[in-house]
C-alpha cells in the first residue's frame, strides 16, 4: 500500500436528508474485497442503495453507517462533488490518502479522524473515523466507523470571537454568493441566500456561515480581478515602451 501524507448525537439520516443507507451496522473496518464489491457492483447489486452526487450529505451520521454514491459522468466535477458530500456537519482531521492496486484498479482510501476540542488540530481522535473509497468508475463509498457520540461541536480554532460552532459550508455556497452580482451589498446577499433556502438540517451547509464569509468570497474575486487588471496594465506599458521600428526608404528610425 502506497500512502501519501494528508492535507488536513444524531440519527443516521434525518427525514429531510435524501441519502440512502447502504448499511447502518458495519462496525468493523472494511476489507478491500468488500470495498471492491461495493464499488464494482454499485449500479447492479447495490443499485437500490446508491445515491446520486446531487443528494444532500447525511447529517452527522452515526458509526457503522455506509453510504454509496454515483459521482456522475463528468469526471472533471468529481472532486467538487466529493467535497460537497463530505459536508456531514462533523469536523475531521485528515490522516492520509492511500492507493492500493487490485488488478486493473487503483483503489484510493482517504482516512479522517474526528476533530475534538481538547486535542491539537492535527491529531484528532481515532475513536471515530471516516473512510472514503473510490477508483472504480464513478462510484464513491463513505464508511463511518466508531463512537460518533464523542463529537461535540465547537467554534473555529482560529476565531476567538465566534459565538456559534463551526460547520463547513458546501462548496457551491461561493457560487451562490458570486451569482448575486458585484453591486449587491454583503448584507443583502447574505439575507437573500438565507431567506431563499428551504431550511431543515441541511440549512447550515447550504447557506453562508455569516456575513463575513460572504465578504471574504467577494474580496477573493476582487483580488483576482485586480491581478488580471494589473497584468493587463503591465502588458500595455511594455508595448508602449517597446522600441517601434519605422522604415522610411532605406532609413530605419527606432
Amino acid at each position: 500500500m502506497d500512502c501519501e501524507a494528508g492535507d488536513p448525537q444524531s440519527s443516521s439520516c434525518s427525514p429531510e436528508s435524501d441519502c440512502k443507507l447502504l448499511s447502518n451496522d458495519l462496525n468493523e473496518a472494511l476489507d478491500y474485497s468488500q470495498v471492491m464489491d461495493y464499488l464494482e457492483n454499485a449500479d447492479t447489486t447495490y443499485k437500490d442503495y446508491i445515491n446520486t452526487s446531487e443528494s444532500n450529505p447525511p447529517v452527522q451520521p452515526k458509526g457503522g453507517t455506509v453510504f454509496l454514491y454515483d459521482l456522475g459522468l463528468d469526471e472533471a466535477q468529481w472532486e467538487l462533488k466529493k467535497k460537497k458530500l463530505r459536508c456531514d456537519q462533523y469536523k475531521w482531521v485528515h490522516k492520509g490518502t492511500c492507493t492500493t492496486e487490485f488488478g486493473k484498479y487503483s483503489i484510493k482510501k482517504k482516512t479522517g479522524a474526528i476533530d475534538v476540542k481538547d486535542r491539537k488540530s492535527e491529531i484528532g481522535d481515532n475513536s471515530f473515523k471516516r473512510f472514503e473509497y473510490w477508483g472504480i468508475g464513478s462510484s464513491y463509498l463513505i464508511h463511518y466507523l466508531g463512537d460518533h457520540t464523542i463529537y461535540k461541536s465547537f467554534q473555529h480554532r482560529n476565531c476567538k470571537k465566534a459565538s456559534k460552532p463551526f460547520v463547513r459550508s458546501a462548496p457551491h455556497i461561493k457560487e451562490k454568493v458570486l451569482n448575486k452580482g458585484p453591486m449587491v451589498s454583503t448584507q443583502k446577499i447574505y439575507q437573500q441566500i438565507v431567506n431563499e433556502d428551504e431550511g431543515g438540517p441541511q440549512h447550515v451547509i447550504k447557506t453562508p456561515r455569516n456575513q463575513n464569509q460572504v465578504k471574504n468570497f467577494k474580496k477573493e474575486v476582487d483580488r483576482q480581478f485586480r491581478i488580471s487588471h494589473d497584468a493587463f496594465s503591465i502588458l500595455i506599458s511594455c508595448v508602449s515602451n517597446c522600441s517601434l521600428r519605422i522604415e522610411k526608404g532605406n532609413h530605419r528610425i527606432f
